[in-house]
């Protein structure tokens, strides 16, 4: 299938600055969300939590899924994006919108 046949391809990507004194706790967060979601999905496999071996001082954790037309419940994916952020600790958050129809949009 071609980016825009039956419906259209929305990318969801960003990433989590999380604070590296926390960084197990945060990667138990993340590793407690449900394999399984209702629409709009918000799951575990949406991220990759890297190991603080190899980071500097914080931790960063990227993250992306690519949905049908997610923008037209943008809402409501929020909502279950910032209730996963309740149950982190970090400093700042990238979320990059990118709709072929609607265009891109970037919230910090």
């Amino acid at each position: 299938m071609e980016r825009g046949e039956m419906g259209h391809f929305t990318d969801v990507y960003g990433c989590i600055f999380g604070r590296g004194d926390c960084a197990e706790a945060n990667a138990a967060a993340i590793a407690a969300l449900p394999e399984h979601d209702t629409w709009p999905y918000v799951t575990r496999d949406m991220f990759a939590v890297p190991k603080m071996d190899y980071s500097y001082h914080d931790q960063l954790i990227p993250f992306a899924r690519l949905y049908n037309g997610v923008e037209r419940v943008w809402e409501l994916w929020l909502s279950k994006f910032e209730a996963v952020l309740r149950t982190l600790y970090w400093d700042e958050v990238h979320v990059h919108l990118l709709t072929e129809h609607w265009g891109h949009y970037h919230y910090l």
